[in-house]
């Protein structure tokens, strides 16, 4: 049994392991062959080595991604709305090939040719000037079907600024709901710092809203940004 090593007795112990289960579901026919193998072989990777006839590091890198898309999708299947707990390798991936290419169309000025990821509609109002240079990281949310991203980058001027869209997946596959727009950093903070551990707590009683927004308390806030105001390196947004 794949979910053999999780607790079972409380009713979060009952709700995780049915988490699991179906999270397990939406596995590949080769991710659960894999996986399978990893539990019959009692994750000894040279013995599936032996059986499978692929590298270590290549078995080692399949169950990682396995592992992390599982827990990415039990953390949706509990209720987890929001950060990286969400992401799964896969959304990694398509995530990576739309800037890529968002980035690329931009500097050619030929955002018509990424039909791919938008409708016709949007592509002929779409008039939002983002000078992208690098994308420095980003902030993932859930929202039933629909995921809400900000990313964080550096412009042609290495001065760091955001912007903001959603999107849907679909067999693999990025499909654009909300066109990319800029948005302010209102925050910066060092990720892990003093100030970031407070605001993920206060997120988590201050969850944002259907549309992605923050609802902390401005006085809140301020409160915080005063305390920890000399922290300014790496902006992320809130």
């Amino acid at each position: 049994m794949i979910t053999e090593s999780l607790p079972g007795k409380t009713e979060t112990d009952i709700r995780l392991r049915e988490a699991y289960a179906k999270a397990s579901l939406c596995l590949t026919d080769e991710q659960l062959r894999t996986l399978m193998l990893y539990n019959l072989c009692e994750h000894d990777y040279k013995q599936m080595q032996e059986i499978a006839e692929v590298s270590v590091s290549a078995l080692r890198k399949r169950i990682s991604r396995i592992k992390a898309k599982l827990k990415a999708i039990t953390n949706i299947n509990m209720g987890v709305t929001f950060t990286r707990k969400v992401e799964t390798p896969e959304i990694n991936d398509v995530l990576y090939q739309f800037f890529r290419s968002f980035k690329k169309n931009l500097e050619e000025n030929t955002l018509h040719k990424m039909y791919k990821y938008f409708s016709s509609v949007d592509l002929e109002e779409y008039h939002e000037s983002i000078d992208l240079k690098k994308v420095k990281g980003y902030e993932l949310d859930k929202f039933d079907e629909e995921y809400h991203v900000i990313i964080v980058y550096l412009n042609s001027k290495d001065v760091k600024e955001a912007f903001e869209f959603k999107f849907t997946i679909k067999n693999n596959s990025l499909k654009v709901t909300i066109p990319p727009r800029k948005k302010k950093i209102t925050v910066s903070y060092t990720k892990g710092s003093p100030l970031y551990k407070a605001i993920m707590k206060l997120r988590d009683l201050y969850p944002p809203d259907p549309e992605g927004r923050m609802t902390i308390p401005k006085e809140l806030l301020d409160r915080l940004i005063k305390k920890y105001r000399n922290e300014t390196d790496n902006p992320e947004t809130v």
